[in-house]
């Protein structure tokens, strides 16, 4: 896939609520390119997003107690 279209993917996951994080690891770019690219795009998480960090949050705390 050429820059171009790497970046209008990117873009694109960043408008449906993903992290520079889940992008990354979906189109294979620095973290810095997507810097660039994403820095004027706000950063609304997505539904999948929230709930991925919720369970985060939940075994983090499931392991303290542990």
């Amino acid at each position: 896939m050429s820059k171009i279209h790497l970046k209008e993917e990117a873009i694109k996951l960043r408008k449906q609520g993903y992290s520079y994080s889940h992008i990354k690891k979906l189109i294979h770019v620095s973290k810095s390119s997507l810097s660039l690219w994403l820095s004027t795009i706000p950063y609304k998480p997505n539904k999948e997003v929230l709930d991925h960090q919720k369970d985060a949050v939940v075994a983090m705390v499931l392991a303290r107690k542990a």
